[in-house]
């Protein structure tokens, strides 16, 4: 990926995180298409989502 393609962070946050809509995530899934580096970028955030998800799935709010 070169410099002037790299997408920040908080872009792939937020297209993981289902956030990005229309042009913006038409872009990227664009982008994913031909940038391996990103996809990598975009499956490692995924991964560290469901591994935050799943050992955060049965906690329980402290008792106040």
């Amino acid at each position: 990926m070169n410099a002037e393609r790299y997408i920040p962070d908080n872009i792939l946050h937020a297209f993981v995180d289902g956030q990005l809509q229309g042009a913006d995530r038409e872009r990227l899934l664009a982008a994913m298409e031909t940038d391996v580096p990103l996809r990598e970028r975009v499956c490692a955030l995924r991964r560290t989502k469901e591994w935050v998800r799943l050992a955060f799935e049965t906690a329980q709010p402290p008792a106040h």
